[in-house]
């Protein structure tokens, strides 16, 4: 029996050509830039990877600050 697995999507800066090249591998997983994301991707997308760095910049394009846990969060990581 096949099973088909979920799409899912790579978040990171549209310069990261590396990770780009590596998505491209995947069967079903797409490579997004940040700039290039929308809430539409967001919701389609079973699974989401996004890098820190884009998790920075979707919160700057969507108009959103992160929750509590995730300031802790970030906070702990660069302790």
């Amino acid at each position: 029996r096949h099973v088909r697995s979920s799409p899912r999507v790579v978040v990171d800066l549209p310069e990261n050509d590396a990770l780009h090249r590596s998505v491209r591998n995947l069967a079903d997983a797409k490579f997004s830039a940040v700039e290039e994301i929308t809430l539409v991707d967001l919701l389609y997308y079973d699974d989401l990877v996004v890098s820190d760095r884009a998790v920075e910049r979707l919160n700057t394009k969507f108009h959103t600050e992160l929750s509590r846990k995730e300031r802790e969060l970030r906070e702990a990581s660069h302790a």
